[in-house]
């Protein structure tokens, strides 16, 4: 059976379920000619759905927050260390090495960091780009925060997503354009 021209982009929370849902999925098709999916579940999920993915898609990026804390997931000051453990340790709560090729990409900060890409450059891990976005867009939780910045952006009320703004949101374009 041959390999689908899809990638799976598999997430840890609803916001980036929401931002890829209602905009990153078809901005990606339209600007780089690549056809997304997106599914969100934690890791113990994936690893069990794991086999069922080995024809459905091109290729599997695994997306999670540096500052990640949910279930016990350790709040990470280095980009290196989170890829280190998630991709050589064959614990519950880790990858190791699930039998399949994928790309784990770490996403710094948070996604919400790469919301703010439409008018700041969103590299510095100390700044709270979820209460800054909050402010800015007048929310004060994440599913509908995102939901309203997608919503501006796709009506042009806000400058576009800026990937040249966030290195992890760049090396995730590049990683996505590599695949094609």
């Amino acid at each position: 059976m041959s390999k689908s021209e899809k990638i799976l982009v598999y997430v840890e929370g609803e916001s980036e379920e929401v931002l890829f849902k209602q905009y990153l999925n078809q901005y990606i098709k339209s600007t780089y000619g690549i056809l997304l999916e997106c599914q969100k579940g934690d890791i113990p999920s994936f690893k069990r759905k794991v086999k069922d993915f080995y024809n459905d898609y091109k290729e599997i990026f695994i997306l999670r927050d540096l500052k990640t804390q949910l279930n016990g997931m350790i709040d990470y000051p280095c980009i290196t260390k989170m890829k280190q453990d998630y991709t050589t340790k064959n614990e519950k709560r880790f990858l190791g090495n699930i039998g399949r090729s994928y790309k784990f990409i770490v996403v710094c900060t948070e996604i919400e960091s790469w919301l703010l890409t439409h008018r700041k450059n969103t590299n510095n891990r100390s700044e709270k780009h979820i209460q800054e976005l909050f402010t800015e867009f007048n929310c004060s939780k994440k599913p509908p925060c995102v939901k309203k910045v997608v919503d501006k952006l796709k009506k042009g009320n806000i400058n576009p997503l800026d990937i040249t703004k966030n290195k992890s949101f760049k090396y995730f374009i590049d990683e996505l354009v590599k695949c094609k």
